[in-house]
């Protein structure tokens, strides 16, 4: 059987679960390993993988070395005959290049997905000597590549690139605009700069207020409307509050993730400022229902507007008279030049983001190994 643990901080993500599917539809046998504290919100899991709870604290294991859990992890993996372990975080990598020590069969799939890994020298030295041992390093964007290369510790060959998907079976395709509009009781006239994304420092949901307030006499008809909940979201309306902006910018708060689409739906524009990426998934979620985009360039953000045909507009990030300008020129945008952007934005995601294109991305990764 091919046999591959997947080592979780949390219950996964979207992105986990579809690789799930995947695996399993091609006689891929993945396991999820996630830590006991996690049980109560890991129902899904039970559903796309063999599912194995970890009995230890994640404080345990990833604040600090534990050898209690290396030994247990030596064990499952040899017990269960895995054939392969994948993680994306730095500390169950070091436990899998070790257990690697006492099971050389094992494969160590590493995936990268934000940008620092090896910034602390202690890292660099640790992957310079155990770097033969990791079989495979995904990153999820070129600008991590490029990151990585800089280093010096690895060769363009080593590193291989995969975006980022998501499983479009909650997306309604029926739906239009006007419709999503009444069902969340938007107004059906505004012109909607949606984003969604957790209120984190990084989101810079800020900007987006700033940004607007200075353009808003000139978009009479605009409005921002905001998905999600974090730390900073007081912040954000106590800003919101002075610049008098409350009827024009809307807070709805952390909504359920098969509610997202139906707001994205009701958007005219997708706006996403943030200072440090991944691969956002919000941004790829807008290209998936045809919006036009309106983002920062950081990190991924570029990789997908490596198109020749327009989706929106690309902005330094932290700009703020820059997302601004963007703002003012996609509001005073034809008609038709925005529903360009949208189906250029809707072509992307087919093309280069989409599930098949995963899945394909995905076996022929996976399948070096088994």
């Amino acid at each position: 059987m091919k046999k591959i643990a997947f080592l979780l901080d949390g219950i996964g993500n979207r992105r986990h679960y579809l690789q799930f599917k995947i695996l399993k539809k091609h006689d891929f046998t993945p396991y999820a390993l996630i830590f006991e504290e996690y049980l109560k919100d890991a129902h899904t899991l039970q559903d796309l993988a063999r599912f194995h709870p970890l009995p230890f604290k994640r404080n345990e294991v990833l604040r600090k070395f534990s050898f209690k859990f290396l030994k247990y992890f030596i064990n499952f993996v040899k017990k269960e005959k895995i054939k392969a372990v994948l993680t994306h975080r730095w500390r169950f990598l070091r436990y899998s290049i070790l257990t690697k020590l006492f099971y050389p069969e094992l494969k160590i799939i590493y995936h990268i997905v934000v940008s620092g890994t090896l910034k602390h020298p202690g890292r660099r030295l640790f992957f310079r000597f155990f770097k033969n041992k990791i079989d495979c390093i995904l990153v999820n964007s070129l600008a991590l590549k490029d990151e990585l290369l800089a280093t010096h510790l690895v060769k363009p060959e080593e590193v291989e690139l995969l975006y980022t998907s998501f499983d479009l079976s909650t997306f309604p395709e029926n739906l239009n605009k006007d419709e999503a509009r009444k069902m969340l009781n938007l107004p059906e006239q505004a012109f909607i700069f949606g984003m969604v994304a957790k209120f984190r420092p990084e989101k810079r949901q800020i900007d987006l207020i700033k940004a607007f307030h200075s353009i808003h006499k000139e978009t009479p008809m605009a409005m921002v409307v905001f998905v999600g909940d974090g730390p900073v979201r007081k912040d954000c309306e106590a800003l919101v509050k002075e610049l008098s902006l409350e009827e024009k910018i809307i807070f709805v708060g952390k909504v359920k993730q098969e509610m997202v689409p139906l707001y994205l739906r009701a958007f005219d524009v997708l706006v996403h400022t943030s200072i440090k990426e991944g691969m956002p998934l919000a941004v790829l979620e807008g290209l998936a229902v045809g919006l036009p985009i309106i983002a920062t360039d950081a990190e991924g953000v570029p990789d997908i507007f490596a198109t020749k045909e327009p989706i929106g507009y690309l902005v330094p990030k932290g700009d703020v008279k820059a997302i601004a300008e963007a703002l003012k020129k996609i509001y005073h945008l034809p008609k038709d030049e925005l529903e360009l952007f949208g189906k250029n934005a809707k072509k992307r995601f087919l093309t280069a983001f989409s599930p098949e294109v995963f899945e394909k991305r995905t076996i022929e990764i996976f399948s070096k190994f088994f």
